[in-house]
């Protein structure tokens, strides 16, 4: 069960039980004055309630809210930045919508004393396996450089390819986000890919099945950014426990069943493998490589 949590007045909860939805941002705030939700991780919420809740003094109800639930009854959760000035900050679990309570499957009474959070059951619950961030440290770092990359070339550097059987760099650029968009979101059903341009992910199809429609280094940009934020947000929301989680899918007539573990180690390869190929072309043309691993001292 993959829960987030929200720390909720118990008055509020309470008229959530008569309305049959859940519909309170954070503190008094509505859903309808914020536009979505805070929610917290397991391993996010002392340090919330630490900045956020520390002078709470009214009764307070402790929500684990399921993910799964809230998916099957049509409200999207986002993995957002907390601080909406640092895109590259910390990220949280945002609903955009009010939460059934039936999506609710742990309700604990709670209180705030001298800034942590009191919860009886929260406080013995065993320890939250970290986030699957620490497995993948450089991976960061690759994306940015494949970006980085391609960002700047100009149509014509776009459209180096090895031979004329082969892909354009913009073509394998295009490969690598909408990889990583269709088997995260396509096959295991993660969010995000409406903020990406691969709307469809379970189709499979790319900007790379459409070669007489060559895509800009602005757009190539957009895809690299936009599907590294779907790979972030897994990362940080996965956890070592989920690593065995499997998903089907159809290749061909060929019925296919993935871990969470094998996927992951497939788009993390795949992306270094396409950066090689790109930066070999870009190096055989006199233009600057690509270097994945390079530490550049800060500036």
């Amino acid at each position: 069960m993959d829960l987030i949590w929200h720390l909720a007045r118990t008055e509020d909860w309470e008229v959530a039980l008569v309305d049959g939805r859940y519909a309170i941002s954070t503190l008094g705030l509505t859903l309808e004055q914020v536009g979505f939700i805070h929610c917290s991780s397991a391993h996010q919420l002392p340090g919330v309630v630490g900045r956020f809740y520390a002078h709470e003094t009214a009764p307070l109800t402790l929500l684990g809210i399921d993910r799964d639930r809230l998916r099957t009854a049509g409200v999207e959760v986002r993995d957002e930045p907390g601080d909406p000035g640092h895109p590259d900050g910390e990220r949280f679990p945002h609903v955009y919508g009010a939460v059934p309570v039936t999506a609710v499957t742990r309700v604990i009474p709670a209180s705030v004393v001298d800034g942590r959070l009191v919860a009886p059951g929260w406080d013995d619950r065993p320890s939250t396996p970290p986030p699957l961030t620490s497995l993948y440290p450089d991976w960061p770092q690759h994306a940015r450089r494949l970006r980085d990359g391609v960002c700047g070339l100009t149509p014509e550097q776009l459209a180096i390819r090895a031979g004329p059987a082969q892909d354009p760099i913009w073509a394998l650029a295009a490969h690598v986000a909408g990889a990583r968009v269709y088997w995260l979101c396509g096959v295991f059903g993660e969010p995000g890919a409406e903020r990406t341009p691969f709307t469809d992910p379970a189709s499979g199809l790319g900007w790379e099945d459409d070669p007489d429609h060559p895509r800009s280094s602005e757009e190539l940009a957009w895809a690299l950014d936009s599907s590294w934020a779907v790979v972030q947000a897994t990362l940080e929301r996965w956890t070592m426990d989920d690593l065995e989680r499997a998903a089907e899918r159809m290749y061909g007539d060929v019925r296919q069943v993935h871990s969470r573990a094998s996927v992951l180690g497939r788009l993390s390869t795949h992306d270094a493998f396409h950066a090689g190929e790109i930066s070999q072309l870009l190096g055989l043309h006199g233009l600057p490589a690509i270097d994945l691993w390079a530490r550049r001292p800060p500036t």
